[in-house]
């Protein structure tokens, strides 16, 4: 069983002990999925905001909708799929190879989401809208941006609704992973500083 203090310390898997997809799914339910985790941060523009996870996020993170040959595509499905062993590592390599070996390394990652979501361990940004990038043509208004040793990974957030005088809420839509040097992470981008988080369950 993953746990907290395993999620605290995770540094990635080895040959010796890989992803237990099961085990993570069963962490992810347990601990990450169905909150609201509310920010306070230092910026007069964003003072507040706040992160909605939901269980049908986790397929998505992962790249599901990429593999060809899995009996079930929406969301829902797979995560019940994924919450009860049905699929593990084995199967979704073996479904499509192609799609595991493009996507592993942001399955592996998500153990990180643990560190991000609670202890804010990354640099966040909020994306500028008025110019041109490869977070804007993906209507992509928020990054949780983790620097690895060779690469570079992000969290995206895409905002639910916008509402004045109000907190903005967001929604993760992906992981990507990328060089250090890539010209995606050049975007313009205003840096938010967090002070605290509030996590509160989704009733």
């Amino acid at each position: 069983m993953y746990t907290i203090q395993w999620a605290t310390g995770f540094r990635g898997f080895s040959k010796e002990e890989p992803m237990d997809l099961h085990k993570f799914t069963l962490f992810y339910d347990e601990h990450i999925a169905e909150r609201y985790f509310t920010y306070s941060t230092t910026s007069k523009k964003i003072p507040y905001f706040v992160i909605e996870t939901k269980r049908n996020q986790l397929p998505h993170l992962m790249g599901l909708q990429h593999w060809n040959n899995l009996d079930v595509k929406q969301p829902e499905k797979q995560y019940e799929r994924l919450i009860n062993g049905e699929w593990d590592i084995p199967f979704i390599a073996a479904a499509d190879n192609g799609s595991y070996k493009e996507y592993r390394q942001r399955i592996e990652f998500l153990p990180n989401l643990y560190n991000l979501l609670y202890h804010f361990e990354c640099r966040v940004k909020l994306i500028n809208k008025t110019i041109p990038s490869t977070f804007k043509n993906r209507k992509i208004d928020m990054i949780f941006q983790k620097d690895g040793v060779k690469w570079v990974y992000v969290l995206e957030l895409r905002a639910k609704r916008a509402q004045e005088k109000a907190t903005e809420i967001y929604v993760p839509t992906s992981i990507t992973v990328h060089r250090k040097t890539a010209n995606a992470l050049q975007v313009k981008s205003e840096p938010l500083q967090i002070k605290d988080v509030l996590v509160d369950k989704i009733r």
